[in-house]
């Protein structure tokens, strides 16, 4: 089976709760923290994914901001290169938050997406999108838990699927914040996905990076490089 395209139309890939919390880049596991009215964030990112039968690329950029009423909307564009046929798409997304505890409570958050492919051959306009819950857990020893769990529809391939990723995110030590996460769906091996965060500007700039493998005979492998800026 080809390794999973897909994965990088789920990315959703992210931003602040009570408690310091950020997971999205450079996982795909979301978290539950919504950005706050006229706060925005520019995000950029690049990715290859690649076993002995693909090496797909990829480059992103999301500029995503507060619009109040607990919620925050995002546009991404996106561009892509696999064996030598080159796609573009668009991505509308956003998440609202339904419930934010005080102290050590969870945060749940429902996260949503449209987007669009053009690509070359016979069905070179698809449309894709995403539903799923979010939850933000605070734990002992400044960690994070963040889960997600929702349905896909893939624009590239036009499935659907039933998504999930739970992530574990510790808390910035000198302005590097190291992060681990297991994702998948119910039509492909799950994925192991370590990450890192690094402030280049306290709470303004960061520089991020992940590799991750997944879990079949494939060795399926991805690796990502991005940034976020905050203002």
């Amino acid at each position: 089976m080809r390794p999973c395209p897909r994965l990088l139309a789920i990315a959703a890939p992210c931003i602040a709760l009570a408690a310091p919390a950020h997971a999205g880049r450079p996982l795909q596991t979301d978290d539950a923290a919504v950005l706050e009215r006229s706060t925005c964030e520019l995000e950029g990112f690049a990715s290859r994914l690649w076993d002995t039968s693909v090496d797909e690329r990829q480059t992103s950029l999301q500029l995503g901001c507060g619009v109040g009423g607990a919620t925050q909307v995002a546009l991404a564009l996106r561009r892509a290169r696999s064996d030598g046929e080159r796609s573009s798409g668009t991505e509308l997304n956003g998440k609202t938050r339904l419930w934010q505890g005080a102290g050590e409570a969870p945060t749940l958050t429902v996260a949503y997406a449209l987007s669009s492919l053009v690509s070359a051959g016979p069905h070179a306009h698809r449309s894709g999108g995403a539903l799923k819950l979010v939850l933000s857990q605070p734990l002992p020893a400044a960690l994070t838990l963040h889960a997600n769990a929702g349905h896909v529809r893939d624009a590239r391939s036009g499935l659907s699927s039933t998504a999930w990723a739970v992530a574990l995110e510790a808390a910035a030590i000198a302005g590097v914040a190291p992060m681990a996460e297991v994702f998948g769906d119910d039509r492909q091996p799950a994925w192991c996905n370590l990450g890192v965060r690094v402030g280049a500007v306290r709470e303004r700039v960061y520089i991020d990076a992940s590799y991750g493998r997944q879990l079949s005979s494939a060795a399926t492998r991805w690796l990502t490089l991005g940034f976020k800026v905050v203002f």
